[in-house]
């Protein structure tokens, strides 16, 4: 599955190029460009790097090689997308119904989808529809989706907003919108 699109970082700044590749059985590449430098980040299953490159000089660049914890949170979100919500099978991890909560005034589902210890990733689906209203990460972050953009038979989310906190405890909400998705 391939996302293009742009990443706004936070409320008010540029939008930067995004493209998200994700590849079974376990490979994932997400590159975001600006001006000056080129992130990429990459998952080749049990293995993972993230590489600043300078947009004018390709020699000045810095790799580093991700952590435990990023490895499998990368591994997890990586099978949610190939696999949607049967990942956590593909992984090992386990479904487990939490039970019946409000968001929003409307009734939902309360779904922890647990990849390992420290990758748990809680849903909300809305009781009368089934459609996914929220997700919370293991770090307290909250997702929402918005409009859809339907590849190959499959609906996508348009938008993906992650509400999140700065480390100073402010808000901080980065928006990932997509132009297009490929599907393979």
């Amino acid at each position: 599955i391939r996302y293009e699109g742009v990443l706004i970082p936070e409320e008010g700044a540029a939008p930067l190029p995004i493209e998200i590749l994700f590849q079974k059985p376990c490979q994932q590449r997400i590159i975001v460009r600006s001006a000056t430098v080129v992130e990429t980040t990459a998952l080749n299953d049990y293995e993972g790097w993230h590489r600043s490159q300078s947009v004018t000089d390709s020699q000045r660049q810095k790799i580093t090689l991700l952590t435990l914890d990023q490895l499998r949170s990368l591994r997890a979100n990586t099978a949610e997308n190939l696999w949607f919500y049967t990942g956590v099978s593909h992984l090992g991890g386990r479904a487990e119904d939490l039970g019946e909560v409000p968001v929003d005034g409307k009734p939902c589902r309360k779904v922890a989808f647990r990849y390992s210890p420290g990758v748990v990733f809680v849903r909300y689906f809305e009781v009368a529809t089934g459609r996914l209203l929220q997700s919370e990460t293991e770090n307290g972050d909250l997702i929402t989706e918005e409009g859809e953009i339907v590849t190959a038979g499959i609906r996508f989310p348009q938008s993906i907003l992650r509400h999140a906190k700065k480390p100073d405890g402010s808000p901080r909400l980065i928006t990932i919108r997509f132009s297009q998705i490929t599907v393979n």
